[in-house]
């Protein structure tokens, strides 16, 4: 299954307007999360940090095949999204645009059992002198 994968940093306080124009008060993956009792209470915030104002393009992901973006943290899958299709959004132009799409969590399931599970699963180092905060999977 082709994935989105967006490695989300530490927890950052701000007043972040989500795509369906509500509120969030920041972004990131907070460290009380860590545990798998918590991430579950929070997979909404996870989610919606992942699913917005990153470089990646629609153009990509669709020419990819990809329907799905997983949250990870410290190497480790979080949460697992279905882009929804259509949902698209844009903010900046040229070398500073970014893109989010709506989602809908993804909780249960083989896509979820293999990609997230109950305590999450190490994604494979990222190569030398890579920082993006995204990339796709297969990793290649």
């Amino acid at each position: 299954m082709p994935l989105l994968i967006v490695s989300l940093g530490e927890w950052v306080d701000s007043h972040e307007e989500m795509l369906d124009g509500t509120f969030a008060p920041g972004y990131g993956y907070k460290t009380e999360w860590l545990t798998s009792t918590e991430r579950v209470k929070h997979n909404w915030e996870i989610a919606g940090s992942a699913s917005k104002w990153f470089k990646y393009t629609e153009r990509e992901v669709e020419r990819r095949g990809i329907e799905h973006a997983l949250a990870a943290h410290r190497g480790v899958t979080r949460t697992l999204l279905r882009i929804v299709p259509g949902s698209w959004q844009h903010i900046g132009s040229g070398r500073d645009r970014r893109s989010g799409f709506q989602f809908e969590l993804v909780t249960e399931g083989a896509a979820f059992d293999e990609t997230v599970g109950e305590y999450g699963h190490r994604l494979p180092e990222k190569k030398r002198g890579e920082q993006s905060t995204f990339r796709y999977w297969p990793y290649a």
